[in-house]
């Protein structure tokens, strides 16, 4: 269940995607960002979406699969991505990160049905064309 949405924070314009600049003019480090209860303890915290992408509201149940917001620029950051972690209570600065196990994934171009990850593993969600198993 969505339990916290930020959707107002602007995205940051970059004049070159390698500028190395950040926003430090940002209300919010995060930028914008939504925080999803799995279970008891456990929580997905996703963050830096485009401004006004999010598409869920606070209390709302959501699907695997289904969409959350846009990859955006928004919050502290050098360039667009998705920041991604699982966390132990909804409260951001009060939490602690938890560890994810990834399903069906490819770690170092091999398959995987369930793992963690490690330091300096190369992680894709399946084969593509360029790889081999």
């Amino acid at each position: 269940m969505v339990v916290q949405v930020v959707n107002h924070v602007r995205d940051f314009p970059h004049p070159r995607p390698d500028s190395g600049r950040v926003d430090w003019k940002t209300l919010d480090f995060r930028g914008n960002f939504v925080v999803i209860k799995h279970a008891e303890d456990e929580y997905s915290f996703l963050a830096h979406l485009l401004k006004k992408s999010i598409c869920v509201k606070k209390g709302e149940r959501v699907r695997q699969g289904q969409l959350i917001g846009l990859c955006g620029n928004s919050g502290h950051l050098t360039e667009p991505h998705l920041h991604f972690h699982i966390q132990d209570r909804a409260n951001f600065y009060t939490s602690v990160s938890l560890p994810i196990q990834f399903v069906e994934i490819v770690i170092d171009q091999k398959p995987v049905g369930r793992s963690y990850l490690k330091r300096d593993q190369r992680v894709s969600g399946k084969l593509t064309v360029n790889e081999k198993a």
